[in-house]
Order: C-alpha cells, then sequence, then structure tokens
C-alpha cells in the first residue's frame, strides 16, 4: 500500500475542539424544558452555537481534504484518457462482435426456417455447413434475449396504467401554469 499522507493535526485538534463543545451544549441543554421565553432565547442561542460550530467544523473538513482532493484530480486526470480511449476500444469491438453474432443467428433462424418449409414433417431438420459455421461463430459472443414493450395506441390504455409525471407538473405549476387537477401549495416548515 501507498505511503499514508499525515493530516495536519493542529486543524484536527481544533476541529476535535469545537466538537466537544459543541456536544457538552446540546447535552447541557437535552435536560432543559422549554416552558418560558428564557429558555425558548437559550434554545435559539444553543441552535446558533451550533449552527457557527457546524460551519466551522465543515469549514475546517474542507481544508483538511483539499491537498486528497487535488492529489485524487491529479491522478485521475492521468488515467482518465488512457481508460477512455479502451472503453471506446471495448465498446467498438464488442458492438462489432455482437452484429456479427446477429447476423450468424439470423441466418441460422432463416436456414432452420427454410428447411422447416422444405421438411415440414421431418423430426430433425438436417444440418448443413452453414449451420455448423454459424453455430461455431455465435459461441465467440454471448448475447440475450431482452423483451420489451411497446405502446402501439396510448389511448386504449386503461386507466390504472396512466401515471402521473410529477417532476412535469411541479415545474408546471410553480411556474404559474394551470393543470387541470393540480395546485400549488405552500407549507412553512421549521429550518436551520
Amino acid at each position: 500500500m501507498g505511503e499514508m499522507i499525515p493530516l495536519p493535526h493542529a486543524e484536527l485538534v481544533a476541529a476535535d475542539e469545537q466538537a466537544m463543545v459543541a456536544e457538552a451544549s446540546r447535552q447541557a441543554f437535552a435536560i432543559i424544558a422549554l416552558g418560558d421565553d428564557a429558555s425558548t432565547m437559550d434554545a435559539r442561542q444553543l441552535l446558533t452555537d451550533i449552527h457557527e460550530f457546524h460551519k466551522l467544523l465543515e469549514d475546517r473538513r474542507v481544508v483538511v481534504k483539499a491537498p486528497f482532493l487535488d492529489a485524487t484530480r491529479q491522478v485521475d486526470g492521468f488515467f482518465r484518457p488512457h481508460l477512455d480511449k479502451l472503453t471506446m476500444a471495448k465498446a467498438h469491438v464488442t458492438g462489432k462482435l455482437s452484429l456479427r453474432a446477429i447476423a450468424i443467428e439470423n441466418e441460422r433462424k432463416r436456414i432452420e426456417d427454410e428447411n422447416e418449409r422444405l421438411h415440414p414433417h421431418a423430426e430433425v431438420a438436417p444440418i448443413t455447413q452453414e449451420v455448423v459455421a454459424a453455430q461455431a461463430s455465435a459461441k465467440l459472443v454471448k448475447t440475450r434475449e431482452f423483451k420489451r414493450v411497446e405502446l402501439v395506441d396510448e389511448s386504449l390504455l386503461p386507466r390504472e396504467y396512466l401515471t402521473p409525471h410529477m417532476q412535469k407538473i411541479s415545474a408546471d405549476v410553480i411556474a404559474g401554469k394551470s393543470v387541470p387537477g393540480a395546485r400549488l401549495v405552500i407549507e412553512k416548515r421549521a429550518t436551520t
């Protein structure tokens, strides 16, 4: 394994101290009930302090992490072009092999259908040289059948299969468009 990069000790100690102060404040406040204006003001102050401690810790985390991110970007920048070229080459070769396998399979089916047409009552269709070659070549690339559904006429679909597109509806209603059956609801939520 590679050499461990030393973490900036002073930054980690300061972050740990700030986290301990924030946790101590939280624990002290946990036993206090909000019953009067003074305790409510204390709660608001604690929330402000926690928010500030959180921001300080997050800022310190970003500072400590920056050299590692820069190193990662440099390593990725070095390897990415080479990996991209190999990925493209792999996709190109796989595509060519897949097309060849599909062509071979189509030819095998055509030969099988023709043999069935010419020998309708034969239990086993005669094996020709083309079938043997197609079967041998088809083993070079694996193929799979995929099932998909094509909607021929959406107007004929039962209602149970019609699903609203919530992202589009939300975007249109928020933008001020009138969408029958939908309305804009404004909620207020507590934030920190």
